[in-house]
């Protein structure tokens, strides 16, 4: 896992620097759900840090998007950002990402999980 965390990291480099007009940089689309494994969740925050000051080395004025869960019900995308906040990613990004779309959208309460998710 250590070598890819710094390959993931030199990668973002290259791509941050040979490309100065992109200013939003989106870390991870849908990303494992480690809310219950910390074990996992360290070395997920600790390869999206390497990764982050990676591009900031890059592009100072870069803006970072935290990944984003696949959704923002409360059992599991709402969930998963809660853990995210807890291990640190407010340090590292700009904005906070979750995906809203639903596979059905009456169910579940899109309206009500957005007040979950916004409180």
């Amino acid at each position: 896992m250590e070598q890819r965390k710094f390959s993931q990291a030199e990668n973002a480099y290259k791509k941050a620097k040979a490309h100065p007009e992109i200013k939003y940089w989106k870390l991870v689309n849908e990303p494992p759900d480690f809310s219950c494994k910390p074990d996992k969740m360290k070395r997920f925050m600790e390869m999206l840090r390497l990764t982050v000051a990676a591009i900031k080395k890059a592009n100072p004025e870069a803006v970072i998007i935290s990944p984003d869960p696949t959704n923002m019900a409360p059992t599991n995308g709402t969930r998963l950002i809660e853990a995210f906040i807890k291990a640190g990613i407010l340090d590292i990004c700009d904005i906070i990402a979750i995906h809203p779309y639903r596979p059905r959208p009456e169910e579940p309460d899109l309206d009500a999980d957005t007040l979950f998710f916004l409180k």
